[in-house]
């Protein structure tokens, strides 16, 4: 079975000389715009039920209660004097939330269920698409990557419903200090490739022929995502860049104000690009390692 530094050199080499990249970011642009377009379409719901207000009164009051706990203030407006410090310390305001009844919490409920579903249904489908795009760049056997990375589209419930069960059974475990959840994950990992490779297969199958098939192999799941921290060390320079920015963005004068904000936008695009980039080289290895496993099986 090959090594850690076997796998990220398989996962790096199919990024660069097989092209992957690129052909992830075209799979990666289109889900994009297809979360774009459910994010529409969950506010333009939220319209309709009337639960845009309710949102808004709920998200100010919280503003509010922040300006009470903290001496928001001083650091938005020193001396009373600005009017984008004005117009902030008008916004967080305290704004009474709307009467609290029956129907708007069965209303703010649905919505909150209705944005659930769509956020499955969108989630579901994009994991199964990188996973068909990881395998592909990981070596597996296949022919039109672009058309079975989307095929999941015209069978998304059944996605949804993985995603829903995988990540629902990770947050719950998550509650009992972090490292039950942090175990299922490695013990789930499996799942949406085993969704690939058998799209037949239910959701409670995929889950525990996961949970069966990573016996064995969780340590080395773990040793392989830590062998990555040079990357992700990298991806995280841009953030300590923007953190350092915040000191003269909220002290200085407005000449260093404007020119610390556009450095800390530039430092957080450039920190999103890093992230963008270390997932599609850890699912890459992620691919390469179910492939090993695979292997290890049909050898028996």
């Amino acid at each position: 079975m090959k090594t850690s530094d076997e796998i990220r050199a398989v996962a790096w080499s199919s990024l660069w000389k097989g092209r992957w990249l690129w052909k992830i970011l075209a799979v990666w642009s289109v889900l994009y715009a297809i979360g774009l377009v459910a994010g529409y379409i969950v506010s333009f719901g939220e319209w309709l039920a009337g639960l845009e207000e309710w949102s808004r009164y709920l998200w100010i009051a919280f503003l509010g209660f922040l300006r009470r706990v903290y001496p928001l203030d001083g650091l938005l407006a020193p001396a009373g004097s600005g009017p984008l410090g004005r117009w902030a310390l008008e916004y967080l305001g305290f704004v009474p939330l709307p009467e609290l009844s029956a129907g708007v919490v069965l209303r703010y409920t649905a919505g909150t269920l209705y944005g659930l579903f769509v956020t499955a249904l969108v989630s579901g489908v994009s994991a199964r698409a990188l996973g068909v795009v990881w395998l592909r760049a990981a070596g597996a056997p296949g022919g039109r990557w672009f058309g079975a990375a989307l095929a999941g589209v015209r069978r998304p419930f059944g996605l949804a419903a993985l995603y829903l069960l995988q990540t629902g059974i990770v947050l719950f475990l998550s509650l009992f200090l972090l490292l039950p959840g942090y175990y299922a994950s490695y013990c789930f990992q499996l799942a949406f490739f085993l969704k690939v490779d058998h799209p037949e297969w239910g959701p409670v199958k995929c889950l525990c022929e996961s949970h069966r098939r990573m016996r064995g192999y969780k340590l080395r799941a773990f040793w392989l995502d830590w062998s990555y921290w040079e990357v992700v060390t990298w991806a995280m320079v841009p953030l300590l860049g923007a953190s350092v920015l915040l000191f003269p963005l909220i002290f200085a004068g407005i000449v260093w104000k404007m020119m610390s904000f556009l450095l800390i936008v530039i430092c957080l695009i450039v920190a999103l690009v890093l992230f963008w980039f270390a997932n599609q080289y850890i699912g890459i290895g992620q691919a390469v390692l179910y492939r090993e496993i695979i292997a290890d099986e049909t050898d028996f």
